[in-house]
Parts: C-alpha cells; structure tokens; sequence
C-alpha cells in the first residue's frame, strides 16, 4: 500500500489522472456528431479536400438483435456532419476501417468488415464504394457496393483486424491484426476484387464471390511506449493499450502511421522498399496521445503533415489533430 494510505486501485487511478495532465495535447479538438458514436475507421476523401470519411462499428451480437445500418459519415474539417452515404444491401457485420484509392479509374473507398473479437468468423469482406461529388452528396445518398473482396488467413485462422490501408500504386492492401497477440502483417492483392454488377441483391453476389488467401507477412515492429510516463504506467495499463487499431498512409506514400489506445507510430521507407519489410522493423518515430482512449480511426490529412484521429464514445475530443513528429515534418 502506498505511504498515503491510498489503497492500491485509488493509487493507480489518481496516477493516470495525474499523468493525464501531461499527455500530448492535439491542436485541434472537437465532438463528433451525436449519433456517430463508435468511429471506428477514418478516412480523407479523394474527391473534397475537406471530406472525412467515418463510420460506426456496431454490429450484430450473439443472441441479440442489434444490428446498424451500413452507413458513411461524411465530415468536414470541424466535424460537422455534412452527409450520409447508404450502402444499399450490404450486410454489416462489423465495420472497424476506411480508406481511400483509385478503382477503374474513380475514387473509391474501401470498407473493412474485418472485426471479430470472439474469432468466431471464417472470412471477412472488404467493400468498394464509388465516393460521391460533392453534388451528389445529400443529406442522405444511397450507394451499391462496385466489387468486394472476400479473404480468409493463409493458415485457416481468425483473426481480429482493425487496421487496413490502400496501396493501390502497387496492388497491395496491407493489413495489421490487433488480436490474438503479438500483432502481425498481412497482406492482400487489390486485383483479387470481384466485381459487383449494377443487379441483382449485394448479398447473392457477396456468396458467389471467391474467397481469396491474406499473405502473412511477418510480425510486426516492436511498438516500444512513447514517453518516460508511458514506460512508467505500461505495468498498470497492460498489453490492451498496444493493441493496433488503425493504420495509414501518408499522401506521397512515405510514411505509415499505426494506431494503437495510446499512441501514433511512424514507419518511414525508401523508394524501393516494401510496407511488408518496413512494418516489421521498429518504427521511426512516435508520440503520445491525450490520454488512453479507444483511439480507432487515423487518417493523414491532405497535405500529409498532420494526422486526424476519431475515437469511440461521446466526448469534446471524438475528432481530434495531431502534427507529425518534428523529425519527420522537416524532412
């Protein structure tokens, strides 16, 4: 028991608050609206530069009846809800990441329904989804799906994947798991997509479509704690705050930030190396976050010096920004 007489619980828990005060403080923060409660994914549009993409991650439980809507969030930079974008007949299991490419030519995002907790599913989806022109984004806008891409793991396994990012310069969808430990890199072959016809139902589609192997890659980098405070609490918090819950790329490709409850990492390649290679090295840079959240969606912003991030609940930082590290913003 510690000399206070604080029992040892209240001691731990007046030590996180007290070490709260010192985190990194974003230089923007900001609610998400009301009913964008469990931001699971983040992603800067392709098509407005002051577009994000969101989404919940609810989905179906055991037992239960909940069930969300297949719904995007469009955002603009203050986090004002600006539009909804219905993915008509897609089943939702649960959605935990966004990101954006080129497909055929248009700007597309893509939707990870990646999440299993229990490890109970046999595969997983990835969604594609033209992004609507700002004038075609009402207030509520429905969509069908242009291809999906199933996928299971190479060894028949499940696995828990909150974090997905878009190569598509070369054909790659890279993918990090966040359970079971320790977290590894997959990898997917953006060609392996089946197109979606403009007919028939979402869900006939999705059952014929083939189900395509994730390369595993190796594991990943070690993510060692991003300050003094972090080495001094990372006995109390335990593994769950390094657990990886998103992933990006930066706009000229030269960074991939991963996201975990308590920090940001920066990975950094060269020209001729390969996310497959980098990932399992340690990162090269990293920062604290304000506080041990469920930090869930990452996204670099336009001009790649910055990083916007979401995170579950209801409260004045549900959207918060990050600038990179130093080191990194004058290279």
């Amino acid at each position: 028991m510690p000399a206070s007489g604080l029992s040892t619980p209240r001691f731990c828990g007046v030590f996180l608050l007290l070490t709260s005060l010192f985190w990194l403080q974003p230089v923007f923060s900001t609610p998400l609206p009301p009913e964008i409660d469990e931001s699971s994914g983040l992603a800067r549009s392709l098509v407005a530069p002051e577009r994000l993409w969101t989404h919940n991650d609810t989905h179906p439980i055991a037992g239960g009846d909940k069930q969300a809507d297949a719904v995007l969030f469009a955002l603009d930079p203050s986090a004002k809800l600006i539009g909804r974008l219905r993915l008509t007949g897609v089943p939702q299991r649960d959605f935990e990441s966004i990101d954006n490419l080129i497909m055929a030519g248009r700007p597309t995002l893509v939707v990870a329904d990646s999440g299993d907790n229990l490890l109970i599913w046999n595969d997983y989806r990835l969604w594609f989804i033209p992004e609507p022109s700002t004038e075609q984004l009402e207030k509520t806008t429905e969509t069908r799906p242009i291809a999906v891409l199933r996928y299971q793991f190479d060894d028949g396994k499940s696995r828990d994947v909150e974090a997905i990012a878009a190569e598509y310069e070369r054909d790659n969808i890279w993918l990090i798991t966040k359970r079971p430990l320790p977290a590894e890199v997959f990898r997917l072959n953006l060609s392996k997509a089946t197109a979606i016809p403009e007919e028939g139902e979402i869900s006939a589609h999705l059952d014929a479509a083939p189900i395509h192997h994730a390369e595993k890659i190796g594991k990943l980098g070690n993510l060692a704690p991003t300050s003094a405070l972090r080495w001094l609490i990372n006995p109390l918090v335990g593994e769950q705050v390094n657990r990886v819950t998103a992933m990006d790329q930066s706009p000229d490709g030269r960074l991939m930030a991963v996201l975990t409850y308590a920090g940001v990492y920066y990975f950094k390649r060269e020209p001729e190396q390969s996310w497959g290679e980098v990932l399992q090295s340690p990162p090269e840079h990293s920062q604290p976050l304000p506080g041990i959240r469920q930090w869930e969606g990452l996204s670099f912003n336009q001009t790649g010096d910055a990083v916007w991030i979401s995170r579950e609940g209801h409260g004045k930082d549900g959207l918060i920004s990050l600038p990179l590290p130093k080191p990194l913003s004058q290279e």
